[in-house]
């Protein structure tokens, strides 16, 4: 194994680091706007008068 294997290595490493990133944001974008519709949608009911 000679040095340039083990800089693709990394940079493979890093680029996939870089995309579970990204997942993780855009998961935790969707999360909050269905926690935020979710919590729209408990505050109506409460308003029209349901549990």
């Amino acid at each position: 194994m000679n040095g340039n294997t083990i800089i693709n290595k990394i940079n493979k490493n890093a680029s996939l680091l870089l995309l579970e990133d990204q997942l993780i944001n855009e998961l935790s974008g969707i999360l909050r706007m269905l926690w935020s519709v979710f919590v729209k949608i408990k505050e109506e009911r409460r308003w029209f008068g349901f549990n």
